[in-house]
């Protein structure tokens, strides 16, 4: 509704007459002045023949009427109350809606429940949403106190304030993201239930199962499903918390529960699988742990938004799991098998950590008794394929591993969707071991990847030592290119275009590219062959590169890592503190 509509609809009110009437009196004095009069002069002429002052009448609104650049009075209920030094933010409602006012600079004592009369204040937009403003001309004043309502969860609609009071029965934990932090659980009444979001600071409330609490806040669509609202919250006090003490169950003992029973279990998270994406009603998460006591393993399944629980855990955790449902199923060789489900009410425990043994490439390369294992490694190479298996095309990632020596890891479908590439440095988690004539890695059910930000033995490269894997960060200052004629079977040079290996050959065109780095403590002589050389060949004497590999005679370059200027200062600066 546009100020012009406004005016109309007070002015109607005020002569009791409809807005028809009036539409029909103003066009016939645009008509009288020849139409040189717009309709906003023509209805403020009509309001002064009739004696009423129509802009002083007609800046009280109804909260649903404002719009963007009106200066405006308005009257309702204060619902929220927050002070930053001399800035009152208040949350006003009246029977049309709730806006939020900021108050600039105002002496004013105000309490949730209070009526107030708001006088000249402007109406603008704060990330597209209309807010009011104060201006030097704004007055207010109260006029009475009411009780405020508590709002049931049935019956709010997209864009109320809301206050809201009821259980916890669902709880995640933090989320962090680029520009801060946010926490939600689900809020019943006890006849529906709500997911609430808790922004930055109000993230770090302690939240739990069980506590009752009153939130205040503004509904919007649910983030994750657009057929269900969601309650940003503005404010939140925890009314009541009971302790309960956590009864476990040995896993073991599982297989004598009941189907959909819900149990609690305490034990050490020996895998955890990367989230997978399966079809049910819609699309939906499910992501997998494995926990072990000292009768047994389960696993425990968690869905959707659930997953969140698993954000903050990871292999090695010793862990209580509450609230979580049995369900049992028969294997291909007709045993009765116990799975856990996660439920709305399922809450993570960390009591402590004990570590997860990683071990070196050499050693799975080494010992054949190793079938599922943990490593730390740089990723040197990767390549992207589609496959097509048993007649079904299949995504495929090849990932070349390596911390001295290396090793292939096999990624397929959700898990090729990753984002590795190379000179990244990640940690591989309960990866299977195949045993060909070379061994190579797969990721199963409970195998997952985590890329790291960090560093490999960075090295300042008068720290560099002969066959030890590291990264070394430098400038270009010599660079020499050249081509050698190789054997495309096994990869020797050929001597006068011969193999020594396989004879006569068609010789394969091989790039080699030799650098000189110099970092300030020295300079290192380097190599890099073929799809390495092609990378580095375009880089320039006086550029600076990062590169990961191996001191043997020169550095053998297995890796080239993307500079990140950010990553380094913040290097830098850890090594001068460790130095002080």
């Amino acid at each position: 509704m546009d100020n012009y509509e406004v005016l109309k609809k007070v002015l109607a009110k005020k002569l009791g007459i409809s807005e028809e009437e009036i539409e029909d009196r103003i066009k016939k004095l645009i008509d009288e002045f020849g139409g040189i009069i717009t309709k906003e002069a023509a209805i403020l002429m009509l309001a002064k023949e009739e004696g009423i002052d129509i802009e002083e009448e007609g800046r009280e609104f109804k909260i649903e009427d404002i719009r963007e650049e009106m200066i405006v009075d308005v009257k309702g209920k204060v619902l929220d109350v927050k002070k930053y030094n001399s800035t009152v933010r208040i949350v006003l409602a009246d029977d049309t809606g709730a806006i939020t006012v900021v108050l600039y600079d105002i002496d004013l004592d105000v309490e949730e429940g209070d009526i107030l009369e708001i006088k000249k204040v402007r109406a603008t937009k704060r990330r597209n949403k209309l807010v009011l403003v104060s201006t030097d001309d704004t007055k207010i004043n109260k006029v009475g106190k009411e009780e405020v309502d508590i709002n049931f969860i049935s019956d709010l609609k997209e864009g109320d304030f809301a206050i809201l009071e009821g259980e916890v029965v669902s709880a995640l934990p933090i989320k962090e993201f680029e520009n801060g932090r946010f926490k939600s659980f689900y809020l019943s009444d006890g006849i529906d239930r709500i997911r609430v979001v808790l922004w930055h600071d109000l993230a770090d409330t302690d939240v739990r199962i069980g506590d009752k609490v009153r939130v205040k806040g503004w509904i919007q669509k649910n983030y994750y499903y657009s057929d269900q609202l969601e309650c940003s919250a503005t404010d939140i006090k925890i009314l009541d918390r009971k302790e309960m003490p956590i009864e476990t169950v040995d896993i073991e003992d599982l297989k004598f529960k009941n189907e959909n029973e819900l149990v609690s279990i305490r034990g050490k998270i020996i895998a955890k699988g990367m989230k997978r994406t399966i079809e049910l009603d819609r699309p939906t998460k499910v992501q997998e742990i494995l926990v072990e006591d000292e009768t047994g393993r389960v696993s425990v399944r968690f869905w959707g938004m659930g997953c969140s629980l698993l954000d903050d855990v990871e292999e090695g955790d010793i862990v209580i799991i509450t609230n979580c449902k049995v369900k049992k199923y028969f294997d291909r060789e007709g045993n009765e098998r116990v799975v856990l489900n996660a439920t709305y009410e399922t809450e993570i425990l960390k009591e402590r950590k004990e570590g997860v043994k990683f071990v070196k490439i050499k050693d799975i390369l080494e010992d054949e008794g190793l079938e599922v294992v943990n490593l730390i490694a740089v990723v040197t190479d990767v390549r992207e394929n589609i496959v097509e298996v048993d007649g079904t095309k299949r995504k495929v990632k090849n990932i070349i591993l390596d911390d001295g020596n290396s090793i292939r890891l096999t990624l397929w479908e959700e898990m090729a969707n990753i984002d590795i590439e190379e000179g990244d440095v990640v940690k591989v988690y309960n990866a299977y071991v195949k045993r060909k004539d070379i061994p190579e890695l797969s990721l199963r059910k409970y195998g997952r990847i985590e890329k790291l930000n960090t560093f490999f033995n960075r090295k300042f490269i008068i720290d560099v030592l002969e066959n030890e894997p590291c990264e070394v960060r430098g400038t270009i200052v010599r660079k020499k290119l050249e081509t050698i004629d190789i054997c495309p079977i096994c990869r020797k040079k050929l001597i006068e275009g011969e193999c020594p290996n396989c004879g006569i050959v068609e010789a394969e065109k091989l790039k080699i590219l030799s650098i000189v780095l110099d970092d300030g403590t020295g300079i290192l002589e380097c190599k890099a062959y073929g799809k390495k050389a092609n990378k580095l060949e375009d880089k320039d004497l006086g550029d600076e590169i990062v590169v990961y590999g191996v001191l043997k005679e020169v550095f053998n370059i297995k890796a080239i890592k993307k500079l990140n200027i950010d990553k380094e200062i913040e290097y830098l600066k850890t090594l001068l503190e460790e130095k002080v």
